[in-house]
């Protein structure tokens, strides 16, 4: 251990008082004249650092511990004129780059979207970026990011995550970043807010470094105690840490890692996890980033998605008919609308906060809203129907059962780690019993009528969720589970008890299994899928999804069959995303359809692509086929001839069909759209793209 003693001043050479210092473990402050007096370890504690104060450059506010005692001198530069400590503050929360001068996300496309935050919100006080900044932690990587933060005109204060130390051979996998950055988890103020950057990766440091880290989070919130505090880090936190630092002052926590949406309040804090902001999420939400508004009292939070408008005018096919259209009070998904008799049901996804998430019922002759039932938490997949009452599950993990006819909850139940869950599945009903979870954190069955619990059941993969939008698929009497990583596997409907399992790579953008006559058809990561005996999980064949050209296999995105054929989208990080159909039989390629420029890029790790997220929809003679293009195409079945197309301008994310002559399109921004599209005649009207 070395006794430093240091001073921290302005420019000008004025003593700084009462600002905070550490050493990466305690944390002490400045007296009248700007002195303080540390202990240090080089090898444990390789900084000695200040709390930048409000509006003070971010420039000479860390050193290297020097090797042996001595004096350190902290030079600060103050703002020309100090901002108003009571301002709102208005922050920007992006995630996730991956940036890498050889691979993933090179840095002009980083440069760019900055720009486009610039454009959009130049008002912002600061960008707090959370993590996984670089995409292997390599030190030219890392030095692209901190020139790129260096150049931007508004303030990027850049933390840690475990992909900026991943191909570091040894623990701790810091060594890159604090040779470019500094240190790992560092602090500042901003207005009435004190900011905190975590390093919250414990599998990235030693086993001796892990504590460290830990004790300096609790000094620099007990040196915050009377502000309050905003806490950043990479991933998803704890229930146990949201215990602990709500009791301390902490009111706001951002986090990223997931690649993905979810807003929640915990133990007293509000949390706030972003997608990414470079290419489309595990959860399908658009790339893009958070704008928050720090008030005296309130706390506002607002999405921004990257949602491109279509450069084409606008053609509509005149025999293509708008019957009707509503504007949901929010963002729209991937959960696909429901369709009962005289009634249309979406779930409703709330990415911002601020209470519009919930089950919405329309009239499906004139699209009037007949009820909305607000939830807590986004409803982010598709909705089941039984006896009266529908079902939904919220993101966090609560099952909800409604009244149909007015909304009125009838009972709800928590999932075994509420609200910590990431459920993106819709439930689903098998004779009387409510199935809904994820396979890996727990699948649980409740009866239908009550709402009591009857079984819990978790894949030996694991207990970790991961966003996918694959809902249980009934079988008999039996229903079908896919888990992402751990393939399909086959339970008692009435027991939970397990019967038989498939081994299938299952990743976030695939689909459910679909029943397919007397067989399950099974998607798969790496381009192919399965057909499976559903009586004991045999396979039968396998097939790709090449089509005709020499294009390597892609996921499957969405899909849907009858008896004569199957029609699936694929799913393309590099290529355009196409639309196949095939025989139901046997899986042979009878026409594929090539999709244009996405207007929003929402599968993931995608952008500027060319992909569907709606699955297919058919009829006795069309498959309609919606886009992130914005545009309904209907092709006919058996020879993909084009028989017309419909431009919504937006882009599409779901669809059901009402009857043979009209269908629902669902976009992104909210718009709900009822379409009338005739049966064809012999004579077809082929419209341009």
């Amino acid at each position: 251990m070395i006794d430093i003693d240091g001073t921290v001043r302005s420019l000008s050479g004025e003593a700084l008082k009462g600002i905070a210092v550490s050493n990466g473990e305690e944390v002490v402050k400045t007296d009248s004249r700007g002195r303080f007096r540390l202990g240090a370890e080089p090898e444990v504690h390789p900084f000695i650092f200040a709390t930048r104060p409000d509006g003070f450059a971010d420039n000479g506010w860390y050193v290297r511990t020097p090797a042996a005692d001595g004096q350190v001198e902290l030079v600060l530069e103050p703002p020309a004129q100090r901002p108003s400590a009571n301002r709102t503050v208005r922050l920007g929360h992006i995630t996730d780059i991956h940036l890498g001068v050889h691979v993933w996300v090179p840095p002009r496309n980083f440069r760019r979207d900055l720009r486009h935050i610039q454009e959009t919100d130049p008002d912002l006080d600061l960008l707090i970026a959370t993590g996984d900044l670089t995409a292997k932690g390599d030190v030219p990587s890392l030095q692209a990011f901190r020139d790129i933060v260096a150049r931007n005109p508004q303030r990027i204060i850049p933390g840690y995550g475990g992909h900026d130390g991943r191909d570091e051979p040894s623990l701790p996998k810091i060594r890159g970043w604090q040779e470019v950055m500094g240190p790992t988890s560092f602090s500042l103020e901003v207005g009435r807010w004190h900011l905190i950057l975590w390093a919250d990766q414990d599998g990235c440091f030693t086993p001796e470094l892990v504590p460290v880290k830990r004790r300096w989070l609790e000094a620099d919130l007990a040196a915050a105690a009377g502000r309050r505090i905003i806490l950043a880090q990479h991933e998803q936190p704890t229930d146990e840490l949201l215990k602990f630092v709500g009791k301390r002052g902490v009111e706001l926590v951002l986090f990223g890692h997931v690649h993905s949406s979810k807003c929640y309040e915990h133990a007293g804090v509000l949390v706030l996890g972003a997608p990414p902001l470079v290419f489309g999420g595990h959860d399908t939400m658009p790339r893009g980033y958070r704008r928050i508004e720090l008030g005296r009292s309130k706390v506002s939070n607002y999405y921004r998605a990257f949602i491109r408008r279509p450069r084409r005018k606008s053609k509509s096919n005149r025999r293509f008919n708008i019957i009707w259209q509503a504007q949901a009070p929010t963002c729209l998904n991937r959960g696909q609308p429901l369709v009962a008799g005289p009634d249309v049901f979406l779930p409703l996804s709330d990415e911002e906060y601020r209470g519009r998430s919930g089950v919405l019922c329309l009239s499906a002759d004139r699209g009037r809203r007949k009820w909305l039932a607000p939830t807590e938490h986004s409803v982010r997949g598709s909705l089941d129907l039984a006896d009266g009452l529908l079902l939904a599950v919220t993101q966090a993990g609560e099952v909800l059962a409604l009244d149909k006819a007015t909304g009125k909850g009838v009972w709800s139940r928590r999932l075994e780690g509420f609200p910590h869950r990431w459920i993106h599945s819709g439930p689903t009903v098998i004779d009387g019993i409510v199935i809904a979870g994820n396979g890996a954190s727990g699948i649980e069955a409740f009866d239908l009528p009550t709402g009591n619990p009857l079984w819990r059941w978790c894949h030996p993969a694991g207990a970790v969720d991961w966003p996918h939008y694959v809902r249980p698929i009934p079988l008999g009497h039996r229903v079908a589970i896919a888990v992402r990583g751990g393939g399909v596997s086959c339970l008692s409907a009435r027991s939970g008890r397990p019967s038989w399992h498939f081994a299938a790579r299952y990743n976030n953008s695939l689909p459910a299994p679909l029943l397919a006559g007397d067989r399950l058809l099974v998607p798969e990561g790496r381009g192919k899928f399965h057909a499976v005996d559903p009586a004991d999980g045999r396979r039968l064949w396998t097939r790709h999804t090449t089509g005709p050209t020499d294009r390597p296999g892609s996921s499957i995105a969405g899909w849907a069959c009858d008896s004569e054929v199957l029609v699936f989208n694929t799913e393309e990080w590099r290529q355009r995303g196409t639309a196949q159909c095939r025989r139901v039989t046997d899986g042979k390629l009878l026409w594929q359809f090539e999709y244009q420029k996405d207007l929003a890029d929402m599968l993931e790790y995608t952008r500027g692509g060319h992909q569907a997220l709606a699955p297919p929809l058919l009829t006795e003679q069309v498959v309609y086929l919606a886009g992130l293009d914005g545009r309904l195409v209907a092709l006919e079945r058996m020879t993909g001839q084009r028989l017309g197309s419909f431009d919504l301008g937006e882009p599409i994310v779901s669809t059901a069909l009402l009857d043979e002559r009209s269908l629902v399109a669902v976009t992104y921004p909210g718009s709900i759209v009822c379409i009338e599209v005739p049966v064809p005649s012999a004579r077809q009207d082929n419209m341009d793209a």
